[in-house]
């Protein structure tokens, strides 16, 4: 089960790595991590692009 649910989740990075490489957009969400005893805590960021990306 364990290793299913790794196989899983790396498939699921490697494919959004793989189609997030377009840069055409103008939204971004990004998700922080951390230890159980964070100097960073956990958090959830959204990021609106106001010009075009080169």
């Amino acid at each position: 089960m364990t290793k299913y649910l790794l196989s899983l989740t790396i498939t699921l990075l490697v494919t959004i790595v793989v189609f997030g490489q377009d840069g055409s957009y103008k939204n971004a969400i990004g998700v922080r991590l951390s230890s159980s005893i964070p100097t960073v805590k956990n958090g959830i960021t959204y990021k609106h692009f106001l010009a075009t990306m080169q």
